[in-house]
């Protein structure tokens, strides 16, 4: 009988964004993907397969601290940002535990904002990157 090693409540996920480590911000993080266009589907894409386009969605904790992920994403709304994706929560790709590579296009400045609570809830935001290469998977081989 063979055991299941997918992910099960998984506790953590590790998310840089140019090597810096945002994964304390997440609160969740989604790779899904669509049918390309094919108004715009070239021949080499068609004959290769390379044919879903893929969206990055996040929901992570709304801090306007400096070093903070949502701060991050304010000043940097226009830029085309490398990301790592470890599922696993792992720093350093393993062959059980792969990192998915990936570069994101910022779907603009987050939001800003919530609603009143009385609990100690902290604001969050929802935040969607068009993956304009990858995901690539990473598995440590050399």
């Amino acid at each position: 009988m063979t055991v299941s090693t997918g992910l099960r409540g998984n506790a953590g996920a590790y998310f840089t964004l140019e090597a810096t480590d945002y994964s304390g911000d997440l609160k969740t993080i989604t790779i899904s993907s669509e049918d390309k266009d094919d108004s715009d589907l070239t021949f080499e894409e068609a004959a290769s397969g390379d044919t879903k386009a893929y969206t990055l969605s996040i929901t992570a904790i709304q801090s306007t601290a400096a070093g903070s992920l949502w701060r991050y994403l304010w000043e940097n709304a226009g830029a085309e940002i490398a990301a790592v994706y470890g599922p696993h929560g792992n720093a350093v790709a393993e062959a059980t535990k792969p990192h998915f590579l990936l570069t994101l296009k910022p779907s603009g400045k987050p939001e800003l904002g919530g609603e009143a609570k009385r609990t100690k809830d902290r604001f969050s935001f929802d935040y969607e990157f068009e993956v304009i290469a990858g995901p690539t998977l990473e598995d440590g081989a050399v």
